[in-house]
């Protein structure tokens, strides 16, 4: 957004409110498809193909490079003997793996941390394959078919590491007790807190818990300052323009005209409606921003 570059996000059917209305507010191009992050990826590939967009998923192998030093940060912090981490399409852990496995290769520690991968019960596909994947709760974990799942099984077998699942119940519960802490993360990374409460593994034990779970809080109303009516003002626009006393009576409440304008200001202030003089009369449109607002803003409700 601040270098003025236009962004299309593939953003699938299930997806935190939170996050959604961030790349809103970025003004991004979404497009929805499929139901889960693994429903995304060969229509991205197809449409940087097509457009020659940069492609920025998992596919791009600068994605892994990136997550890989995450086990920079760690040896830098400290030796552990077990690493608890969240798995969706098993990125993650096997880019840990590889960070640590450079780390070995240049004698910097004697031996990997075990790696434990964690998953709810509902979506299970690295220790049961086959198994139909029901809809979780921790949504950025929620993959039916993990694209690095081969490798993420390696990496988690030659650190003599294994797959936990955590109930929906356990994770919940899990957010909870950090957020006494003082944390306040997302489900998917409460996996990790529930594995280690309930299994409780010998030695020294990080949990990677990264996700923060202001982006997946479910806020119902008044999104950075669009509140109701200005919602309902939008739809109006989005129906045909107005102007500002055919607006205040199309909305049928009790309030004074004075206030639709200042709501029409705190629209336009936010990119979301335009206007024109007309004669006497000025005219209010509703935006591209405006209608990608309400399109987000359905999905939320």
């Amino acid at each position: 957004a601040f270098a003025g570059k236009e962004s299309y996000l593939f953003v699938p059917k299930y997806v935190e409110r939170g996050k959604l209305l961030q790349m809103m507010m970025y003004n991004a191009r979404i497009i929805r498809v499929g139901e889960t992050v693994d429903d995304l990826l060969d229509p991205v590939q197809e449409a940087c193909r097509l457009n020659n967009f940069y492609d920025a998923s998992e596919y791009n192998p600068l994605s892994l490079e990136g997550q890989k030093t995450m086990a920079f940060e760690i040896f830098e912090k400290g030796e552990f003997d077990n690493m608890i981490i969240p798995v969706g399409n098993g990125g993650t852990i096997f880019s840990i793996y590889r960070g640590f496995s450079q780390l070995l290769k240049l004698e910097f520690i004697d031996k990997i941390p075990r790696l434990i991968g964690v998953q709810s019960e509902n979506c299970a596909p690295f220790t049961d394959k086959n198994a139909v994947a029901k809809k979780t709760e921790a949504l950025a974990i929620y993959v039916k078919k993990p694209l690095f799942r081969d490798l993420a099984i390696e990496a988690v077998k030659k650190s003599e590491g294994v797959f936990f699942k955590i109930s929906e119940e356990e994770i919940r519960e899990a957010q909870k007790i950090m957020a006494k802490k003082g944390i306040f993360c997302e489900l998917a990374s409460a996996t990790t807190i529930a594995a280690g409460l309930k299994y409780k593994l010998k030695g020294k034990t990080l949990c990677i818990v990264t996700g923060s779970g202001l982006k997946s809080f479910n806020i119902k109303k008044d999104y950075f300052g669009v509140t109701s009516t200005k919602i309902e003002i939008l739809r109006l626009l989005k129906e045909k323009e107005s102007y500002g006393y055919e607006i205040w009576k199309n909305l049928n409440k009790k309030m004074k005209i004075q206030a639709v304008y200042q709501h029409l200001n705190g629209l336009q202030e936010k990119n979301m409606i335009s206007s024109k003089k007309i004669g006497r009369k000025i005219y209010y449109t509703i935006t591209d921003k405006g209608k990608r607002f309400l399109e987000v803003y359905k999905e939320m409700i």
